[in-house]
């Protein structure tokens, strides 16, 4: 299930997901701040597995030369 608001770890005050986006931070009623760092992004998911696929790449290639090479 997707989570549509963002909850204040101090009191529990929800804000929603795109509010805190356009604003880029809040500061909740109880003076916590909530950074957009703070709200989970899914790009970066999508780059880590591809960057995990294109090391798996490079390595593979690298062993490959290293052995043909090294006999």
């Amino acid at each position: 299930m997707q989570q549509d608001h963002v909850t204040c770890a101090l009191c529990g005050h929800q804000f929603s997901q795109r509010y805190v986006r356009e604003r880029g931070s809040v500061t909740c009623v109880c003076g916590m701040r909530i950074d957009l760092g703070a709200l989970p992004r899914r790009r970066h998911h999508l780059r880590n597995v591809l960057s995990l696929l294109i090391a798996a790449t490079l390595l593979f290639v690298a062993a490959s030369v290293g052995r043909r090479f090294l006999g």
